[in-house]
């Protein structure tokens, strides 16, 4: 909550602050300080004001009139007419809803739109530990159907978080609706890779920096989103940017999906994901 303060409140305060943390202590009428002091502190109290004046009118409680409108187009729900009778004129005419029943309504709006639709289920879902994100299409086992891919996060057990987003959209979604939750096909990659380092590296040291390098790895294959594709020269520059005092390095095997593959640019299809299987760092 804001609480405004006065221009007397927001000058004293400033020569408390000033008096507290500089050698200045003449704040008397006609000091140099105290003048510059009180110039400044209607301004700020101005602030205060706009402040305020946002504040209120960016909020479903205290908007009126046209702000409330704008908070009405985010829920794309602009504001209905209503037919009432015009006395003056003998006949039904049409006119704007005021702000009160408007923005009773819009707080129901919130209600029904976030319950059962897309967005709704992905909230629900993404909120699960262990969930990196969420894909989903519909109509994929015909009308009512639909269907999500659970990208998980690298470390978790990804069929145990499955499960968890299952229960979490059954829980959510509408009556009469069939949900399909599902993991995205893994595509394994398996590799084998030599190190070259300066002469004045230490065998620790080496070891040390083969241990990072596997991890960051695996950490970096663990986290590709759906259909990434493997692009050969983002991974040289993850190996390469783990320890300046590696000089280069040799691929001796890479494997896509168990099959020996080229070193180069390899895609897979929107379902699919790469996955760290077995990597050896030499």
């Amino acid at each position: 909550m804001l609480i405004k303060r006065t221009s007397a409140e927001i000058i004293n305060e400033a020569m408390d602050k000033i008096a507290e943390n500089t050698p200045i202590t003449n704040f008397h009428a006609g000091a140099i300080a105290r003048a510059i002091v009180e110039a400044m502190g209607p301004e700020y109290e101005s602030l205060y004001d706009f402040a305020i004046d946002v504040y209120k009118n960016g909020t479903l409680r205290h908007a009126k009139d046209e702000y409330l409108d704008l908070i009405g187009e985010l829920f794309n729900y602009p504001r209905r007419t209503d037919r009432v009778f015009d006395k003056e004129k003998n006949e039904f005419v049409e006119v704007l809803i005021d702000n009160e029943t408007y923005r009773y309504e819009l707080s129901q709006r919130v209600h029904t739109i976030v319950s059962s639709n897309e967005e709704a289920l992905r909230l629900a879902c993404l909120t699960i530990p262990g969930v990196q994100n969420i894909i989903g299409k519909e109509y994929t086992h015909g009308t009512g159907s639909f269907s999500f891919i659970v990208v998980t996060q690298y470390g978790f057990d990804a069929e145990e978080v499955r499960a968890e987003v299952e229960a979490a959209v059954m829980k959510t979604k509408a009556f009469g609706i069939r949900p399909n939750v599902m993991l995205p096909v893994t595509v394994p990659i398996e590799m084998k890779l030599q190190l070259l380092f300066h002469e004045s590296v230490s065998d620790i040291d080496r070891e040390q920096i083969r241990f990072q390098v596997k991890s960051e790895l695996y950490n970096y294959f663990g986290n590709f989103g759906l259909g990434k594709a493997f692009i050969y020269n983002d991974f040289v520059r993850q190996v390469m940017n783990v320890d300046s005092k590696i000089v280069d390095f040799e691929v001796l095997q890479l494997y896509l999906n168990h099959e020996p593959v080229l070193l180069t640019n390899h895609t897979i299809l929107e379902e699919e994901r790469i996955q760290p299987e077995l990597i050896e760092v030499v």
